[in-house]
Formats: C-alpha cells, structure tokens, sequence
C-alpha cells in the first residue's frame, strides 16, 4: 500500500484530499493498480496549476482527468523532450521518435515494428483467379 506522506502547503484544497484518498484506495478509475513506488506526496504543477500525486523518485504521477475528481489515471513524460499527457493521448497525440520509443519502453504502445511486419504479411496474401471473379460479379 503507499504512503502519502504529505500535502504541500500550496495545495491544501479539495482536489488534493480526494487525490490522497484515490491513491491511498490503490485504483486508477479503471480498476487498475495505482503504480507508485514508497512515500508519496501531492504536489502542485506551478505552470499548468494541475495537483498530481508523484512518488518518490519521481518515476510515476498520477492525477485526475476529469474535474469531479473522480477519473484517477496515470500521467506520463517523455523523459527526453518533457512532452506529457495522459496514456490515451500520449500514445494518440505524440509525433517524436523519443516520445514513440519511451511509450513502447514502458509498454504504452505496441511495437510498432511488428505492426508493420504484419501489415505487410497482410499485403503478400494469394489471390486466385476465382477469388477476383467473385470480388467483380455484379450482384442483384
């Protein structure tokens, strides 16, 4: 189970109560496991003004994707050009190669090498002859 050990002074607000209950409840919104590693602690992005609960080596964060506090999910960030969002839009939205191999890394996203073996495995399929005339036949 993990420990919060604090709230910084900064975010003493609701969010950051029901951020604490979330994680020590141990579930994302999802039914998953809360993946922080020891003491953790609620902190405050002082750029984007987003409460996140961080553990302590700084390796996983999580946060609310919704504004009823009550969509806990993990939050994610390239460790090589900062960039950050949640696992859905990470994988969706960014365009790095950094960012492509830190979400396969930590296995956000499929390898998408055997993606592309497999699209063109699908691309060398056999067609016979009878197959095409049954694809053009007019139906009626």
């Amino acid at each position: 189970m993990n420990r919060v050990t604090g709230i910084k002074d900064n975010v003493l607000n609701d969010e950051s109560y029901a951020l604490m209950g979330a994680v020590l409840n141990g579930r994302d919104y999802k039914g998953a496991e809360v993946n922080l590693y020891g003491t953790v602690t609620i902190e405050q992005n002082m750029n984007s003004g987003w409460i996140y609960a961080v553990d302590e080596d700084y390796s996983s964060c999580y946060l609310f994707s919704d504004n009823d506090f009550k969509e806990l999910e993990a939050h994610y960030s390239c460790p090589e050009c900062g960039y950050e969002n949640f696992e859905r839009q990470f994988v969706e939205e960014c365009n790095s190669a950094c960012c492509m191999e830190y979400a396969r890394d930590i296995e956000l996203a499929p390898d998408f090498e055997e993606e592309e073996e497999l699209e063109e495995e699908e691309d060398n399929t056999i067609v016979t002859q009878h197959q095409i005339n049954e694809h053009l036949r007019p139906e009626f």
